[in-house]
This record gives structure tokens, sequence and C-alpha cells, in this order.
């Protein structure tokens, strides 16, 4: 028992001032993306701060710093609204100070904190206490779906502005806040047990806030390392467009991405499509949109999937691999050509040229 409170100390206390030194290098980092990554430090400080409370506790000096089980439990009502504002940030601007309203919660329960030898009695502070905790549970699980729905979102948007989605695959992040919803399940189903049927372990539970810690340094890493890590994607507000102006518009648009052939450069955007078509890009996302029902990902890759079609039925076909014959085409990813070459034509591009040649 000795030796794993005193392996979880000392792996908490690497946490801790793990989370602490890359909140700071967050904090002083020169970006366009400052908001966001203060957003990010003030979780990395709430995730320290909660980790020592763990610290404290398994070396049994809680009744030594009474207080500071307050402070952690204050630094908890900032985790759920700094992840979501996080990721908000990286995908749009926040708005004036409207952003403070999250740390509401946060403010009161701090104002009590400091007000508690002027209004409360010791014993009140405990159901305070119980409060405060359950509106971090809720704030958890609001924040993190919120989160997720940003994230779709944003994928949604970066459909209609890049040919190529690699660079904005944010999968990984969503994995994370997965993870994070399920340690918080996890921990609320020890707490459960240790009412009704029995006491769990300090060290099983209080050691699922590394869990939170480790997952928020390697966002904090992850971020510190790729600055531009998100793209900020700006929606118009459209009025429809008439048919006269879709049929020209349209016209325009495939004119311009096939007689160059735009679409086999992997790297293509919306706004490289707009200059050689010379129109606006929010034309082009409100045509495609509504006068094509699709978006500029899909529209791109319908040219990608026509031409690889072609290159398949050739005769010199055989000689070359089918991945090169995608990258030819345009296709940077052999599972995004394999999965737009199927939805376009019920089958596979090895089947089909199989079939052709």
């Amino acid at each position: 028992m000795i030796v794993i409170h005193d392996v979880s100390i000392l792996i908490n206390a690497i946490f801790f001032g793990l989370s602490v030194f890359l909140a700071i290098l967050l904090w002083n980092q020169k970006t366009s993306y400052r908001t966001s990554n203060r957003m990010l430090s003030l979780l990395l400080i709430a995730i320290a701060l909660t980790t020592f409370n763990t610290i404290i506790r398994l070396s049994y000096y809680m009744d030594a710093m009474d207080f500071y089980q307050q402070i952690s439990n204050g630094a908890l009502l900032l985790m759920g609204p700094a992840i979501y504002l996080f990721v908000k940030s990286r995908i749009s601007d926040l708005i004036n100070y409207r952003w403070l309203i999250h740390f509401m919660p946060f403010l009161l329960y701090a104002v009590l904190i400091l007000s508690r030898g002027l209004l409360f009695w010791p014993e009140d502070m405990s159901r305070i206490n119980h409060f405060a905790f359950l509106t971090f549970v809720l704030q958890w699980l609001g924040y993190i779906v919120a989160s997720f729905s940003l994230i779709r979102t944003y994928n949604q948007h970066a459909k209609q502005n890049f040919s190529n989605l690699e660079k904005h695959d944010l999968s990984w992040i969503k994995i994370i806040l997965a993870l994070f919803l399920t340690i918080l399940i996890f921990r609320l189903s020890l707490l459960v047990y240790s009412v009704l049927v029995e006491k769990v372990l300090d060290a099983i539970g209080l050691n699922l806030t590394l869990g939170f810690a480790i997952l928020t340094c390697y966002l904090g890493y992850k971020t510190f390392k790729n600055p531009e890590l998100f793209v900020k994607l700006t929606s118009y507000n459209q009025s429809k467009l008439s048919k006269e102006d879709l049929l020209l518009y349209k016209e325009k648009i495939e004119s311009a991405i096939t007689n160059k052939a735009l679409y086999t450069n992997p790297k293509l955007t919306i706004t490289e499509l707009a200059d050689k078509a010379s129109l606006h890009s929010r034309v082009i996302s409100q045509t495609l949109n509504q006068g094509m029902n699709q978006n500029f990902f899909d529209f791109v890759n319908h040219y990608r999937v026509k031409d690889l079609m072609k290159k398949l039925k050739e005769p010199k076909a055989g000689n070359y691999t089918l991945q090169a014959l995608m990258e030819e085409s345009g296709f940077q990813s052999p599972s995004v050509a394999y999965a737009a070459f199927k939805k376009a034509t019920g089958t596979t591009p090895a089947k089909y040229r199989k079939t052709n040649l």
C-alpha cells in the first residue's frame, strides 16, 4: 500500500510540474491563436491544481491544508469552460467578453470561499462543495458535448473550403474528448459504488485525475508544437441565388476546374478555384450547395474520380500502382480515394481496373 501511494505521488508530481510548464509555454507563445492558447493554459493550471490536491490527499496532509480542498473544487469549475472555449476560439473569434459568462460558476464559488469567514459557518461549506461538484459534472458533460458539436461544424466548413482534409482531421481531438468523458463516467461510477456498496481505495479514485492530466498535457504539447492546429473558417449568411445566376456560376466553375485540370492539385482550395473562375469563394460555395447539392470537397473529388476512372481504363494502367494513379488524379490519401470512388461507382478502383483491362 505504501508503495502504491509513493508511486502515485511521484507520478502526480511529475504531471503537476509538466502541466505548469506547458501552461507557461502556451501562455507566452506568440501566435495568432493567443486567446485559444491561454484558454488551454487555464485548463492546464486547473489540472495542476487538482493534481496537487491528489498529492496532498495521498500524502495525508489534507487536515493541515483543508482550505486547499476549496481551491481544488474551484479549479474543477474552470475545466469545462476552458476546454470548450479552447476549441471555440480555435475555430472562430470569441465575441467581445461574452465568453466570461462561462466562468460565472467559478467566480461565484470563489466569492463564497473568500467570504466564508464572514457569511457562513464552516459546516455550511459541505453543501456548497457538493453543489460545486455537481455543477462541475454537469458542466463537463455539457461542454464536452458542445465541443463535439463545434468540431462537427468545423469539419463541415472544412469540406466547404478544402479538397484535402488531411490537415483538418480532428479525429484525435474527438478521441481525447471521448476519453475525458469516459474518465468522468468511471469516476462517478466509483463514487456511487463507494456510497451504495463499499468504500473504494482513495488511491484508485484520486489517480483517475491523473488521466485528465495526461490527456491535457498531450493536448498542450500537440498545440504548442503545431500552432496552426486548426484553421479559422468563415461562414456566410447567404441569400438564395436566382436560377439564371446559378447556371452562369456553375458554368464558370466547371470551366475553371476542367480547363487546367485544377482537381489534380491535391491541395486545391476554394480560394484558388475562385481566383481561376473570377468569382468570390462565397459565390462558389453557395452555387455548389444550392445548385449542385455538394460541398467543395465532394465536388472536387467527383472530378478526381472521373479522371481516375479514365486512367484505369487505359491499356497502360496495369503498368502503374493504384496509388500512383490516384495521386495523378489529385488524391493525396488512398483511403479518401477508395471512399470517393466506391461512393461514385459502387466498386473499388482495383476491381474497376480488373474489369476494364
